[in-house]
């Protein structure tokens, strides 16, 4: 076969076994990238919390992160689609992808799988990012410290609760 030229006009080589070594390579890529980037995302999730006592895994941190990996996944798939040369495969993986990404979202709006114990492990890295937006904050506006004051008190009474409860729900 022939060399030919794609949309963009570039030359494309003939299918060969030299071809299609690298576009394998290039789809096991693909699901490393798609691997590393979930749990990067997974764990910078938790950036916000104000200690690490604080980070408790939760099934929402799950779903929030595979609704960014897939979106990041389906955008590397539309810009860098010259890079992936198997439409077919192409049109597939971005239809699982989009699939999960609304499994996902469903996930984090309809709380999909957040019982007593998983609604307290999503609580607590969240009230402990308030805790660390209200400490890191620099205020000046008098009602805004004294909000800020609140925050603090109440936020750390509620995840000392939550802990004692999630204790006590996990039978320890």
């Amino acid at each position: 076969m022939k060399n030919s030229q794609d949309p963009f006009g570039r030359l494309t080589a003939a299918p060969n076994k030299q071809n299609d070594i690298h576009a394998t390579a290039v789809y096991i890529r693909f699901i490393l990238m798609a691997i590393l980037m979930f749990a990067a995302m997974y764990f910078s999730m938790f950036a916000m919390i104000d200690k690490f006592e604080n980070l408790i895994p939760n099934i929402n941190n799950l779903h929030m992160t595979l609704l960014m990996t897939a979106i990041m996944l389906l955008v590397e798939l539309a810009v860098m689609h010259t890079m992936y040369p198997k439409r077919e495969l192409n049109l597939g993986i971005a239809s699982v992808v989009l699939a999960l990404a609304i499994f996902a979202w469903f996930g984090i709006r309809e709380q999909i799988n957040v019982d007593d114990k998983q609604f307290v492990k999503g609580m607590v890295p969240h009230h402990a990012a308030a805790i660390l937006m209200a400490e890191k904050a620099s205020l000046t506006d008098p009602e805004l410290i004294q909000l800020q004051r609140q925050i603090l008190e109440t936020q750390r009474r509620e995840i000392a609760l939550m802990k004692r409860k999630l204790k006590a729900l996990e039978g320890e």
